[in-house]
């Protein structure tokens, strides 16, 4: 079996560093989750995941509602994801984007038999087919990396509407199993206002 390694970047709030390192990562969970529910990761690809992270983390502070920073230092930290290969699903080569295309052409042949209140509790997304996929036993995914537009502080000021990915992320179902907690530490740490675009 074909084992898979990649380096993944986490931005986050600085104050759950230790609670990271100590008791690993949480899971992000719900129908908005991009690539389901996992733990995310900033990895190679299109653009510098390192920056990719401090901008996340920078973007993730801003309180929309109350208009500041929900915290005001940021910190980046490395992890070494290990995966079988065939429990990777790569949306960023075309054989995972065929694989994608098949299972949303299902998920809406199973949105088309439902009632219409049950399909309107239903988001369709990449994130809840995925999740249905795991759910449902269909086949195993530990890992799926894939890239996509990401809007950080810049694009959210300027309104910009921009389709074309900008980032290679990854999403980790399990983290206890796919992360080595050895490999875990902070590469980068910062004041978030002084992170400008």
């Amino acid at each position: 079996m074909a084992i898979v390694e990649f380096e993944g970047y986490h931005g986050t709030n600085e104050a759950n560093v230790g609670n990271i390192l100590t008791n690993h990562f949480n899971i992000s969970e719900g129908p908005d989750e991009w690539l389901g529910d996992g733990t995310y990761f900033f990895v190679e690809g299109i653009s510098d995941p390192v920056q990719r992270a401090i901008q996340w983390a920078v973007v993730t502070a801003w309180d929309k509602l109350g208009k500041r920073n929900r915290y005001s230092r940021y910190s980046v930290i490395k992890a070494i994801i290990t995966v079988e290969e065939e429990y990777l699903l790569d949306l960023t080569t075309l054989e995972g984007r065929q694989v994608m295309n098949y299972l949303q052409e299902q998920y809406v042949k199973k949105l088309a038999q439902m009632s219409k209140e049950l399909r309107g509790s239903k988001k369709a997304t990449e994130g809840a087919i995925i999740n249905d996929v795991r759910d449902e036993g269909i086949f195993r995914l530990d890992v799926v990396k894939a890239d996509f537009p990401f809007k950080f502080a810049a694009e959210r000021i300027l309104g910009t509407a921009f389709r074309q990915p900008n980032v290679t992320i990854c999403a980790v179902f399990e983290p206890n199993n796919n992360i080595n907690a050895d490999s875990m530490c902070v590469v980068e740490s910062g004041e978030v206002a002084n992170e400008t675009f």
